[in-house]
């Protein structure tokens, strides 16, 4: 659980960064690569806080 629980929170902290590439980013491919990392990390981030949710039941 340790581990799902550190990788909520590294994603978040991908998704901080991404957030600040799209609004200040000035490169295309930079920012398309921020949305996608958004994208993704945003859905490991579901996925892992509803295994963490079916564990503690």
């Amino acid at each position: 659980m340790a581990f799902a629980c550190g990788m909520i929170a590294h994603h978040m902290g991908a998704i901080s960064m991404s957030e600040v590439e799209l609004k200040r980013g000035d490169n295309a491919e930079t920012k398309a690569k921020a949305q996608k990392i958004i994208d993704d990390q945003s859905r490991e981030i579901r996925e892992l806080t509803a295994w963490v949710e079916r564990q503690a039941k």
